[in-house]
């Protein structure tokens, strides 16, 4: 009986993801628009905290600076492979 409630509530979850991943593209695709901005607002603030990050008088942790290394590379690399698929 445990089993059979197992596998109702597993396949009720995969079809709750189903839908709500087809309506994230569907609405994600009214929002194509903003990309442009978007990622240049994260370039803004991505070269912000590497200002705050490195200069001198308050130098952060070496955590922190990993951390904001990682989100750089988080940020600008998916971008900057779609353009290099489409320009090469």
């Amino acid at each position: 009986m445990a089993g059979v409630l197992f596998t109702v509530l597993c396949a009720a979850g995969t079809v709750g993801l189903a839908l709500v991943g087809t309506g994230g593209v569907v609405w994600s695709s009214r929002l194509e628009w903003t990309r442009p901005y978007l990622l240049a607002l994260a370039g803004i603030l991505l070269a912000i905290s590497f200002v705050l990050g490195y200069r001198r008088c308050g130098r952060a942790s070496r955590g922190i600076r990993a951390l904001l290394w990682t989100a750089a590379l988080l940020t600008l690399v998916p971008p900057l492979a779609v353009a290099w698929a489409f320009l090469g």
